[in-house]
């Protein structure tokens, strides 16, 4: 049975919210221009890359509308949604894909608030984590 989910945007958790608009400005103040779709993606990318998934996540009522995903965000949600359930059927439930991707997203905006915290360049260290993900990834780790 197919479930197709009625939500409008994949929301920020409403403690992380300002963490987002954080992270996409320290972006756009290093002329790159995010949107809150590829800030959702990249932390979602970023916290099951990094195992980091919250429990629930407390609507915020902002963040990136679902008619902005490509059809390359909704593969990756896929796959993760995959991964985390060990079972192919899983993909008819849209609904259960964009709860893990809220769920992952906020884990991985908790884990690059912390990296934001550290001293250094942010955006350096930012970049070496990019790196590293993409070798784990081509390397199939």
């Amino acid at each position: 049975m197919i479930i197709e989910s009625k939500k409008t945007i994949l929301e920020f958790d409403k403690n992380s919210r300002e963490t987002f608009e954080l992270f996409g400005k320290k972006l756009k103040d290093n002329d790159l221009n995010p949107s809150n779709v590829d800030l959702f993606i990249y932390a979602m990318a970023f916290g099951f890359l990094n195992g980091n998934k919250v429990d629930t996540v407390q609507r915020s009522g902002t963040g990136p509308r679902v008619q902005y995903l490509k059809p390359e965000h909704e593969v990756l949600m896929c796959a993760i949604q995959c991964a985390e359930t060990g079972k192919v059927e899983s993909l008819l439930n849209q609904e259960e894909r964009y709860d893990l991707a809220e769920r992952y997203a906020e884990g991985g905006i908790r884990l690059l608030k912390s990296a934001a915290e550290q001293p250094g360049d942010f955006l350096n260290d930012l970049t070496a984590q990019v790196v590293h993900m993409y070798t784990q990834m081509m390397q199939g780790d």
